[in-house]
């Protein structure tokens, strides 16, 4: 996995330096695989909250493309207080019609948010074995850039203005909100 390491090397300096630089789709792709290295590894410092299956991981290692079910979004914060900051959550949650994918996947947790930060770079990472619908949760044009899935369009960093940590806490507790979401329904409280 060292090989992902250094092919995001030189975007991640721009962003976490926040240096003016424009993410073209490729730049966005190796982020995003190299996002999804890092919340798949954080699993293992709380294994019994993990979200991503055997195959998952499997695949992910083989074609260096986060699994179905990623949601990144990136974001710059200023406040030093996110410049090395780690947080993850997880939960059991149930779209209204459960595929599946959802009833079996043998792990007790479904969903998980990841959001650290890196220097001036603020990243949150959502990832879910189920079928819900995650675009509604957060997105503010221009300030909050949806890294994957991935879009055409390219991301102008740094963003208009810097989140707040505020911004970036209400951003790293999604998933105290995720039953807010239409067709979810939460089974536990994280």
């Amino acid at each position: 996995m060292g090989s992902i390491e250094e092919s995001a090397k030189d975007c991640l300096t721009k962003l976490a330096t926040g240096a003016s630089y424009t993410l073209s789709e490729i730049d966005k792709s190796t982020v995003a695989t190299w996002v999804a290295l890092k919340v798949i590894i954080g699993e293992h410092n709380d294994a019994a909250k993990a979200v991503s299956r055997q195959t998952d991981r499997s695949l992910f290692r083989e074609n260096r493309i986060p699994p179905n079910g990623f949601r990144i979004l990136i974001a710059a914060c200023g406040d030093a207080r996110l410049e090395t900051v780690f947080a993850k959550t997880a939960s059991k949650v149930m779209t209204r019609r459960p595929t599946i994918n959802e009833l079996d996947t043998g792990l007790p947790y479904n969903i998980q948010c990841t959001s650290f930060g890196f220097g001036r770079l603020f990243v949150h990472a959502i990832y879910t074995t189920t079928d819900a619908d995650l675009q509604p949760i957060f997105n503010e044009a221009g300030i909050v850039y949806t890294l994957w899935p991935l879009s055409e369009e390219p991301i102008t960093w740094p963003p208009k203005r810097s989140i707040t940590y505020d911004e970036a806490a209400s951003i790293a507790r999604t998933l105290l909100d995720i039953d807010k979401l239409p067709d979810v329904t939460r089974v536990f409280k994280v």
